[in-house]
């Protein structure tokens, strides 16, 4: 998986969501975490939670759409 083309569309739809709920797109998380999202490829939420600063409350927050976002990948 290319991690640039990872990192783009995790970013999309981060600031898709943060457009939806008026946030900045950085309370949602931040561009560092996204990179090594897209360097890790975590498969489960316990490895999304070892995402340095990330953590358990994100992963449960927002890690079935990561999740997705991941998998869209494996499918094109």
């Amino acid at each position: 998986m290319d991690e640039l083309k990872t990192f783009k569309a995790l970013r999309s739809w981060r600031n898709d969501l943060a457009e939806k709920l008026n946030w900045s797109a950085f309370r949602i998380c931040h561009n560092s975490h996204l990179l090594e999202i897209a360097k890790k490829n975590p498969k489960t939420f316990s490895e999304l939670e070892n995402i340095s600063s990330f953590g358990k409350a994100r992963a449960e927050k927002y890690g079935d759409d990561i999740i997705l976002v991941l998998n869209s990948f494996k499918q094109i």
